[in-house]
């Protein structure tokens, strides 16, 4: 009996610890990392899902370029083999033999693919941009090499930091990025960013695997705020400033270069013709610190084609419809002011539209001049109409006067007088001659004024317009300085990037 149980006993110690090491087992198979950890997780799933977790040939290759590692921490640390308690906090200076602590340099790189928009109404600016930055991190490039300080002095003093392999190591996953120092960089004028992806953030990491130097490469859609002016508008020129700077570090923390000068890459667009104006290095000044600033400046000027067909145009051509009254025979003014008084109202409904489609401002646009001056040209014309009209109706009632005189005899008896009896008529007689010739002096004096005012008026006003026109698109261009936009520079305005070198 007691062999029996014993045996029993035996047993089941032989099945417990079967299972136990079956859950270890399982236990380690779920917190080991597989050594394509490095990939992004549809390369993982995709690995899984075709070719199968224990696919012999995947293994193999994804294994000589990734090293195999059993944590998420420790495969970024065997990828970047970054030194022992490595603090990404901790800025990475280079070495210096002096008491004084060299500031780490960072060098940028701007490519401005295209401009989105530009939104007139709340004066913003949308820039696809792919921005480079480069820095060599020296705590990784002495453990690498595995330098001493003085070594590492040493090193730089020959220049052999600028020695970097010809093809850089390629990380797309965005966790590399966490375990390392980057520097703090702030946008003036930044209302919004926003990361275009298709699968994964378009973000890359690039890595001199025998030294320190590292890549970071991405592409962001910026929102910026860009103060504008439209005094001369549509005929303006507005200017945007991209300014960049360290946040947290100021000039004696980082030393933020030009690696080589930003570059517009497409200039097409509809209602401005766009160039990349100048870039410069800044200090700026900011709590009494000291920041080092990039910065470029991006040159808007508008195209007048679209307003000159929709607006100046035919705007002129309503005022000569107004003048091609004066065509019409002085008989017909009820036909003169019709056609003024519509061609008015039509411009002052043009003017409503334009108000709506101009960019709002509460100061007075060359567009707004132009647009109340024709009012105004059209308004003269209506006036000049509106006194021959007064004076026609005049003579009408001055004629039906004469007429009733007339019937009374008092004309028919100044006629029937010789010149013999006025000088021996009685003083009432020759009142009512003198009355007679004043009435005929008047008549003279209203049909002389409209005669003038028939003859000269079309003259007047077509020289007048001619003058105007002269004396506006010559301020406008000038004040504006629409014409003093220089000549594209190529260097800083390209189609490709062709030659291209990187940091």
């Amino acid at each position: 009996m007691q062999s029996v149980l014993s045996s029993i006993s035996l047993i089941l110690l032989v099945i417990t610890s079967c299972c136990e090491s079956s859950r270890r087992a399982r236990t380690n198979r779920q917190n080991e990392v597989p050594p394509y950890a490095g990939l992004s997780e549809y390369h993982s799933d995709f690995y899984d899902t075709v070719f199968g977790p224990r696919s012999d040939y995947l293994h193999s290759r994804v294994k000589r370029s990734i090293p195999h590692c059993t944590t998420a921490d420790g495969c970024i640390k065997d990828v970047l083999k970054l030194p022992e308690g490595y603090n990404f906090f901790d800025i990475p200076f280079p070495p210096s033999s002096g008491d004084k602590q060299e500031p780490i340099n960072v060098t940028m790189k701007a490519r401005v693919e295209s401009i989105r928009e530009i939104n007139e109404v709340k004066e913003e600016i949308t820039l696809d941009m792919e921005i480079t930055l480069g820095w060599t991190d020296w705590k990784i490039l002495a453990h690498r090499k595995n330098l001493t300080k003085d070594q590492v002095i040493q090193f730089i003093a020959e220049g052999k930091h600028l020695d970097r392999l010809g093809n850089l190591v390629t990380i797309n996953n965005p966790e590399y990025l966490k375990s390392i120092w980057k520097p703090n960089l702030y946008i003036y004028n930044l209302i919004e960013k926003t990361q275009p992806r298709l699968m994964t953030d378009l973000i890359t990491l690039k890595f001199d695997p025998d030294g320190g130097f590292l890549y970071y490469l991405t592409r962001v859609l910026l929102k910026l705020s860009c103060p504008m002016k439209f005094h001369y508008f549509p005929a303006d020129t507005q200017t945007c400033e991209f300014l960049i700077r360290g946040f947290s570090y100021n000039e004696n923390l980082l030393n933020l270069q030009w690696y080589k000068g930003p570059y517009l890459a497409d200039r097409d667009e509809s209602n401005f013709d766009v160039q990349l104006s100048g870039y410069e290095f800044r200090k700026l000044k900011r709590r009494a610190e000291i920041y080092n600033g990039l910065s470029f400046k991006l040159s808007l000027r508008r195209r007048l084609s679209y307003h000159m067909v929709q607006t100046y145009i035919p705007s002129s051509f309503f005022i000569l419809i107004t003048w091609l009254c004066f065509l019409i025979p002085s008989t017909m003014v009820e036909a003169r002011i019709g056609i003024s008084m519509t061609t008015l109202l039509t411009l002052t409904a043009m003017f409503a539209s334009v108000r709506e489609t101009s960019p709002i401002s509460s100061y007075v646009k060359a567009l707004d001049v132009w647009m109340v001056s024709c009012i105004f040209s059209v308004f003269l014309t209506l006036l000049e109409f509106s006194i021959l009209a007064w004076n026609d109706e005049k003579e009408k009632k001055r004629k039906k006067a004469q007429k009733a005189g007339r019937k009374s005899g008092i004309r028919a008896e100044a006629i029937e007088l010789s010149e013999l009896m006025y000088n021996k008529a009685d003083p009432l007689i020759k009142d009512n001659f003198a009355d007679l010739d004043d009435d005929e002096e008047e008549k003279d004096k209203f049909k002389t004024y409209s005669e003038i005012i028939e003859k000269y008026a079309f003259f007047t006003f077509l020289c007048l317009f001619i003058f105007y026109n002269a004396g506006y698109w010559t301020w406008l261009f000038k004040s504006s300085g629409f014409y003093d936009w220089g000549a594209v520079d190529t260097t800083l305005n390209v189609g490709d990037n062709e030659g291209e070198t990187e940091l």
